[in-house]
C-alpha cells in the first residue's frame, strides 16, 4: 500500500505533464500599434490574380498560361497541397468513431454417384465492430489542427511559387524586350 500511493501520483503528473494547453489567440492590444496599419475596406487585394495582364503586353498573359501549365515545380506543389487536404480529412477522422462490417456468403455442395446437389449447404455470417477514442488530453485534436496548418502552409507554399514563376516570367519577358530594343538602337 505505501509503494501504490507514490507511484500513482508520479503516473498522475506524468499523464498530466503529456497535456498540451491550447494556443491563446492574440488581444486586441497584444500588437503594438505601430506594426499595425489602417486597411480600407475596400482596398483591392495585391497581387491580383492575373496582375500581368495591367503591364500591356499581349505576349505575356499566353506565356504565363503555358508556364503554369507546364512548371513541374507548380504541379508538384499543387499535388503537396491535394496530398496535405487529404491528410487533413485521414487526421480528423480521428475525431469520429470507426464503424466496421463484414459479411461473408459460402455454398458447399457434393455429388452423390454422379447426381449433382446431392448436400448442399449454405453459410452465411455477419460481424460488426465499432470502436472510439476518447481524446482526453487532446493528442487527436492537436493532430487534427496541426494537419490543418500544415494543408494551409503547402496552400501558402503552392501560391509563393505561383507568384514567384509569374513574376520572374514577367521580368524575363521585359529584360527580353530591354534587350532586343538595345540591340535595334545599336
Amino acid at each position: 500500500m505505501k509503494l501504490l500511493l507514490p507511484s500513482t501520483s508520479v503516473a498522475v503528473f506524468a499523464l498530466a505533464a503529456c497535456t498540451t494547453p491550447a494556443p491563446v489567440p492574440l488581444k486586441e492590444g497584444d500588437v503594438p500599434p505601430a506594426f499595425t496599419a489602417p486597411i480600407a475596406k475596400d482596398a483591392p487585394v495585391w497581387p491580383q490574380i492575373d496582375w500581368w495582364t495591367t503591364l500591356n503586353a499581349p505576349e505575356l498573359p499566353p506565356l504565363e498560361t503555358t508556364a503554369k501549365e507546364q512548371n513541374l515545380d507548380l504541379l508538384a506543389a499543387a499535388a503537396r497541397v491535394v496530398q496535405a487536404q487529404a491528410q487533413t480529412g485521414i487526421a480528423g477522422s480521428a475525431l469520429f468513431p470507426s464503424i466496421n462490417a463484414t459479411g461473408t456468403a459460402q455454398r458447399r455442395g457434393t455429388d452423390q454417384k454422379g447426381v449433382p446437389g446431392g448436400n448442399t449447404q449454405n453459410t452465411f455470417g455477419v460481424s460488426a465492430q465499432a470502436s472510439y477514442e476518447v481524446d482526453l488530453w487532446g493528442r487527436v485534436r492537436r493532430g487534427f489542427e496541426s494537419s490543418r496548418a500544415e494543408a494551409q502552409a503547402s496552400l501558402a507554399a503552392f501560391q509563393n511559387i505561383m507568384l514567384t514563376l509569374e513574376g520572374d516570367l514577367a521580368q524575363n519577358y521585359f529584360s527580353r524586350i530591354s534587350w532586343i530594343v538595345s540591340i535595334v538602337l545599336l
